[in-house]
């Protein structure tokens, strides 16, 4: 009798629905396994820490944690959520922060010389010199020059009176960035404006040489091994009626490169990106392909490839000049194409279809990727880094609120990426740790450490242009440097 109600029993339980704490449990499961899922396409996760490296990372992820937690119930103090501009003078009271600026960057890929220099630099070492004259080009712009006659001027050049220059003629820097860029024009038209302004002071001998040094001494104070820089090639000048020309302004940044390597041995060095700038006439921009073959023939192992650069929205696409960088690249050197910086769908970003067809090595910016998922995915199969630079972006009004940068997709998708400043002298970063701190702050989850940051740095090596000898010595010193990094984070928890 006890089995036959035993069996009707079991017969009946069988029927019932699951408790609540079963159905809870089956949840919760399912809801954990969907984050850890969603985990592992995350850039960062494949990368395994060891030893310190955990109790580092358990350190980096308290301190980032308490900072956001404190930034969701007081706005005031919502770095991640702020402005670069706004947020600025509070960065220095981020513990955060304040690691990143100790952490190694490895290389910085995606940078532009003339705007990379602090504006206190070039206010103390060119626009005090005595020698300095201005004049007006032909849109109104107050260009800078060392030559009693330039030819890039409407008006008659003018010595620069004593007191007159000041350091916002080069520094992009505004409390109000809401109102000074309300749009990403207005942010552009200030930015290319500082270009035209400096390029020709740039092009003096004594001043390329001395802002190539400093760029240098810049790059190394903020824990950077290696760079490969976009240059738009002028003639240089001097005091004298000597004839310079382009191949004389490769020979002097090797030059510079190699004395400042003398007293910094653990710097790997400088390879340069011939840019092209996609303003102008088809005709006068297709001279500068013959121009970049000729260089890359006499300095190959200097100049490593072609990129086509400037105000996308404003400028040229890619597609008109297909064949022009088809033929410049059959000696084996390679493409790191500007694509896709642009908040535009259907018209701009489409320079992005263009940069893989024509098998970039990596892409500038590639801000909007994301909008192209067909895309992304050749991305991600072919390997080709995306060089993001997200504080630029907003610097130039494509986002306010970094948190919805579209990195923040490719970094999910574990796309490559790497990060680069573009003007960080003209837009008044601190180096690289601006787009660091953001890069983990704002654009990675709550969870997302050292693993996060590691993967960052050391992609900068993997895909940057540097021999099999070069490669081993950056991977070595990166590793030392990085361990190092973590003794300091170590410091910070006792």
């Amino acid at each position: 009798m006890n089995i036959l109600i035993l069996s009707a029993l079991s017969i009946i339980l069988a029927f019932l629905p699951p408790s609540l704490a079963e159905v809870n449990k089956a949840y919760q499961d399912e809801r954990n396994k969907i984050l850890q899922e969603e985990e592992k396409l995350r850039l960062g996760y494949d990368v395994t820490l060891q030893g310190d490296e955990e109790k580092a990372d358990q350190i980096f992820l308290r301190l980032k944690q308490k900072e956001l937690q404190d930034g969701f119930e007081n706005v005031e103090k919502n770095l991640p959520g702020m402005h670069y501009y706004k947020a600025k003078p509070l960065l220095d009271e981020s513990k955060v922060y304040q690691l990143i600026r100790k952490m190694p960057k490895g290389a910085l890929l995606n940078v532009h010389p003339p705007g990379a220099v602090t504006s206190k630099w070039i206010l103390n070492n060119i626009l005090n010199k005595d020698n300095l004259r201005k004049c007006t080009n032909e849109n109104g712009v107050q260009l800078l020059t060392f030559r009693k006659k330039f030819d890039g001027c409407k008006s008659e050049s003018v010595q620069v009176s004593k007191g007159e220059a000041k350091e916002d003629w080069f520094n992009l820097y505004t409390p109000t960035p809401e109102v000074t860029f309300k749009s990403s024009e207005a942010a552009f038209n200030q930015l290319c404006d500082m270009f035209d302004r400096i390029d020709d002071a740039l092009n003096y001998l004594p001043m390329l040489k001395a802002h190539y040094r400093q760029f240098l001494e810049e790059l190394y104070a903020d824990k950077v091994l290696y760079t490969e820089v976009r240059v738009k090639f002028s003639e240089p000048y001097d005091d004298t009626s000597k004839k310079y020309s382009l191949d004389d302004v490769v020979k002097e940044i090797e030059n510079v490169v190699n004395d400042f390597k003398k007293t910094h041995p653990d710097f790997i060095g400088l390879k340069i990106i011939f840019a092209i700038l996609r303003h102008g006439k088809e005709d006068e921009i297709r001279k500068n392909f013959d121009l970049y073959k000729n260089l890359r023939s006499k300095f190959p192992n200097t100049i490593i490839g072609l990129d086509f650069v400037g105000w996308e929205d404003k400028g040229l696409a890619l597609q008109p000049f297909a064949d022009d960088f088809t033929s410049a690249t059959r000696d084996g050197s390679k493409l790191f194409l500007h694509a896709g910086e642009t908040n535009q769908l259907g018209s701009t970003d489409q320079n992005l279809v263009d940069a893989l067809l024509l098998n970039t090595t990596r892409i500038g910016h590639g801000y909007a990727l994301a909008k192209h998922p067909y895309l992304m995915r050749d991305v991600k199969e072919k390997d080709i880094a995306v060089e993001l630079c997200p504080v630029s972006n907003q610097v130039n009004s494509f986002v306010e609120d970094l948190r919805n940068h579209p990195g923040a997709i490719l970094m999910s998708e574990n796309v490559p990426v790497v990060l680069g400043n573009d003007s960080p002298g003209f837009m008044d970063f601190d180096g690289l740790n601006p787009d660091y701190y953001y890069a983990i702050m704002s654009l990675t989850p709550y969870q997302a450490g050292l693993k996060t940051l590691k993967r960052l740095v050391e992609n900068t090596i993997k895909y940057a242009q540097l021999t099999d000898q070069e490669k081993t010595q950056a991977e070595t010193l990166l590793k030392a440097k990085w361990n190092e990094f973590i003794k300091e984070i170590l410091k910070e928890g006792e």
